[in-house]
């Protein structure tokens, strides 16, 4: 169970949890909806202090073994941001700085080409195995099928924006 901070909180539509770039929350009736339509698995999100409606978190599973040629990820994150990837010492994994599939100007490096395109059977949300960011800012990319993309952008267009790999790649 995702536990959130209700104050002030709409729970309506979808959104990212504050600093977690990886997770995705819909309100109770779109999650519902979600589950029936994509097969998604959920979480039920909890609250503190006052709770501004039922909500659920989507189960992002990672798929496939690399997306990025790790190479590929320490030469667009030295371009970026001036540093390479960084293992942890104390868990041993590697994290590069933000990258994006399609940057904003001026916020994060791009991501170099795939190297392992999405599967037939990976579900309708995926993450990648490769981690971003620091510390409690890390995040995985994250790839939505293009059915569940247009549920999330109508859900909460301020949200969630639709953007295509091959364009981003380009």
């Amino acid at each position: 169970v995702l536990t959130l901070d209700g104050r002030g909180m709409d729970a309506s539509g979808g959104w990212w949890p504050v600093s977690w770039r990886d997770g995705v929350c819909l309100s109770g009736a779109l999650a519902d909806a979600a589950v029936e339509a994509f097969g998604v698995e959920t979480l039920d999100v909890g609250w503190h202090g006052e709770s501004p409606g039922a909500a659920a978190q989507l189960v992002i599973p990672v798929c496939g073994r690399a997306w990025f040629d790790p190479d590929g990820l320490d030469a667009a994150s030295v371009a970026a941001h001036g540093v390479p990837g960084v293992v942890c010492p104390a868990c041993g994994v590697k994290r590069w700085r933000p990258l994006a599939f399609n940057p904003p100007p001026g916020l994060a490096g791009r991501l170099p080409p795939m190297r392992l395109r999405p599967d037939s059977s990976w579900g309708p949300i995926v993450a990648s195995p490769e981690w971003f960011g620091d510390g409690l800012n890390s995040y995985r990319q994250i790839l939505v099928r293009p059915d569940l993309g247009e549920f999330l952008n109508t859900a909460s267009p301020r949200d969630f924006r639709i953007q295509s790999i091959d364009k981003a790649a380009a």
